[in-house]
């Protein structure tokens, strides 16, 4: 991990990290916060005070250092209240400002934001072994009032708030391994960015509705201690995953240029996120479903819509390093892409070319043998790639566009050591090729005798299975060759 790459985390860490533990009195609770924290090398303090059932902390000090790497986050006033039923209420001011500075080799990087909330409770509870935090607030948020951009001198108010929130997180040290999951609902998402001082004064507005969300998973607490060594993911012990999902999204967004004002629009019908870690990889995956575009430029007579009907983007990458080969993954998804006619006429005006909705589809996966962590090693592609490719499955490759379609799958082995020469078949499939060439001859995109030579070649590597369909099996053999329906390319 790079320092700066470390000390983001770290910062991260300091404002995010589980809370502990303990026999739930106000003094148990914060003694344990302490010790949890200290588990991780991190060093939490405040000012106590003590009246009756409540313990005051007062400038609560979160601090770490690493590798040259200084890290302290300040915050405001907490306070702990023991209650008859066992519990402990957690208690917050409606306006919470907090201050962090990360430090290292000659920079020094300095951050405050405020911590919101209308109406939250705050309650720890004990069952055993497991430990539950259940928060429930009318609005809870952060706002930035420092950050900046570019040469421009003013700060760029940032608003993040989550109204009608109801979360429970819970840890359970009953087993070998910690126990970690959590629940989480919002009536809506809003962020807000008003970049009206900047050079091109911007505002960006996000509004998301119904979110939703669980996680769960185990983390191995035998390696806390050494989370101040700055170790990869694969040495954290954790295994987890977490689903969020929303009903619906708004984000509209107006850009001053010095040609005019550029708006744009966009909404959706619902959206996903996915995140898995393992030790052996890290897999995220975004979707949204009927999602709609419109974009206002500048001297352009119309709106630019576009609308699709669903979007997905996956990837797995594998996590550290290990003698045997790990799985990565690469998902991409863009069904029923449909563009205004006005997109078209700029490029097509007569309607040579078929306005159907487009799709992609790109479904890829194999096993690599990592020689380098890419999340642990700072030098990981110091030398080259951090790993040797082991095999590839290309389970779907969709493109059908403007009256054509493209289809291919196939499976490829990589030998060692030499990776070059793959070893495996590619099965491809086109429908309306020659007819697509057609018409951009006669939009003037295409000069005819590359056209004729195009259409020539492919009737040479692939096979005419139809009017304008072509089909080609293209094999990699062990001693290096490339054929396509038998046809030597090398």
């Amino acid at each position: 991990m790079s320092t700066r790459a470390f000390a983001g985390a770290a910062a991260l860490l300091l404002t995010s990290a589980p809370l502990a533990w303990a026999d739930l009195t106000a003094d148990q609770l914060w003694a344990d916060w302490q010790a949890t924290y200290g588990e991780f090398g991190i060093q939490i303090s405040a000012g106590e005070e003590s009246s009756g059932d409540t313990l005051t902390l007062n400038d609560l000090t979160v601090s770490m250092t690493n590798s040259g790497v200084s890290n302290e986050a300040v915050y405001g006033t907490i306070q702990l209240t023991n209650q008859a039923d066992g519990t402990v209420r957690i208690d917050i001011p409606a306006e919470m400002n907090v201050s962090s500075v990360v430090e290292f080799e000659d920079e020094r990087i300095e951050q405050s934001f405020v911590l919101t909330n209308e109406g939250l409770e705050m309650i720890a509870a004990q069952d055993g072994d497991i430990r539950s935090y259940v928060v429930a607030a009318d609005s809870f948020g952060y706002r930035f009032d420092d950050v900046t951009s570019g040469e421009s001198p003013d700060p760029i108010p940032l608003i993040a708030v989550m109204n009608g929130l109801n979360t429970t997180y819970s840890v359970d040290r009953g087993g070998e391994t910690l126990g970690l999951t959590q629940e989480f609902a919002a009536d809506e998402l809003i962020i807000d960015a008003d970049g009206a001082a900047t050079e091109s004064p911007f505002t960006v507005r996000y509004l998301a509705q119904e979110l939703f969300g669980t996680g769960a998973g185990s983390f191995d607490g035998a390696t806390m201690s050494a989370l101040a060594d700055g170790p990869g993911l694969a040495d954290l012990g954790v295994d987890f995953e977490a689903t969020f999902t929303h009903s619906g999204s708004d984000t509209t967004m107006t850009i001053t240029t010095a040609d005019g004002p550029v708006d744009l629009n966009s909404t959706s019908a619902g959206g996903e996120i996915f995140l898995e870690l393992t030790p052996d990889g890290l897999t995220e995956t975004f979707s949204s479903t009927d999602t709609n575009a419109t974009v206002v430029v500048p001297q352009f007579p119309v709106p630019l819509t576009a609308a699709m009907d669903a979007f997905t983007a996956g990837f797995t990458v594998p996590v550290g390093v290990s003698e045997d080969p790990k799985s990565f993954a690469l998902d991409l998804v863009l069904e029923n892409l449909a563009i205004d006619d006005a997109i078209w006429s700029l490029f097509d005006p007569t309607g040579q070319l078929p306005r159907d909705p487009a799709t992609v589809r790109l479904d890829l996966d194999g096993e690599a043998l990592m020689t380098a962590d890419i999340f642990g090693n700072p030098d990981a592609f110091a030398s080259g790639p951090p790993g040797e490719l082991q095999s590839l499955t290309l389970g779907d490759l969709t493109l059908s566009l403007a009256g054509a379609d493209l289809n291919a799958s196939g499976d490829l082995d990589f030998p060692s050591p030499d990776i070059s020469r793959p070893v495996g078949t590619i099965q491809l499939a086109v429908d309306g090729a020659f007819m697509l060439i057609d018409r951009l001859v006669a939009l003037g995109f295409l000069p005819p005798e590359q056209a004729g030579f195009a259409k020539g070649m492919a009737t040479v590597v692939a096979q005419q299975v139809g009017e304008d369909k072509l089909e080609s099996t293209i094999e990699f053999t062990e001693t290096g060759g490339i054929s396509a329906n038998g046809l030597p390319l090398r």
